[in-house]
């Protein structure tokens, strides 16, 4: 293991910096849109319903978007002066990030199946945002955030996806039950291309 040094963190800092700035010059290359004969333009043409695969790649690139905020959060928290505990709760941001990236990117699945993973993770967050409205006793706001849940589900049903519910019939999902975190971080790295 290479020694933590006043220099090799420097390094560090500077190549936070570089991953950056070089993936956003890649992202803002393509200006929001499907390249020709893509993987994306051809899921794009041949889904039903194409606002749900622009769903699904807004929300991917929000995560990157995210994961970059995270990333810049890091190299201060270990500029001088250098925080303690704030870069692993970055680290864990920009890794959580880029999982759920990950996991809606993944070339390997069909466009049925990426579509079902973004019900997955639009029911996440909607869930996440009730349980926080309940919290908080914000009745009305609650309501319309599970009536907004009801709707998406409505919508995947509608394109052929199955309710997910667990043992006593409560909603657990919305076209599949969306994986911890934790599990997405868990890649596989035999599987991976050298």
């Amino acid at each position: 293991m290479t020694e933590l040094t006043y220099e090799n963190v420097q390094k560090m800092i500077a190549a936070l910096v570089d991953l950056h700035d070089e993936t956003g010059r890649f992202m803002n290359s393509y200006e929001n849109t499907f390249l020709n004969n893509s993987q994306a333009a051809t899921e794009f043409e041949a889904f039903a319903d194409q606002e749900s695969v622009r769903t699904v790649f807004a929300q991917g690139s929000i995560q990157i978007e995210v994961a970059a905020d995270h990333l810049m959060a890091l190299r201060k928290a270990l500029s001088e002066p250098a925080q303690t505990i704030a870069p692993w709760s970055c680290t864990r941001s920009v890794l959580e990030a880029s999982a759920i990236s990950a996991w809606l990117f993944d070339p390997q699945i069909s466009i049925m199946e990426r579509v079902q993973r973004s019900f997955a993770f639009r029911f996440e967050g909607l869930r996440q945002q009730s349980k926080f409205g309940d919290v908080i006793n914000a009745t009305t706001e609650v309501a319309k955030v599970n009536t907004r849940i009801d709707d998406v589900e409505q919508k995947a049903i509608g394109l052929g996806f199955p309710s997910v519910l667990d043992r006593r019939g409560r909603r657990i999902g919305i076209g599949q039950q969306m994986p911890s975190i934790t599990n997405l971080g868990c890649v596989d790295i035999s599987t991976q291309p050298n």
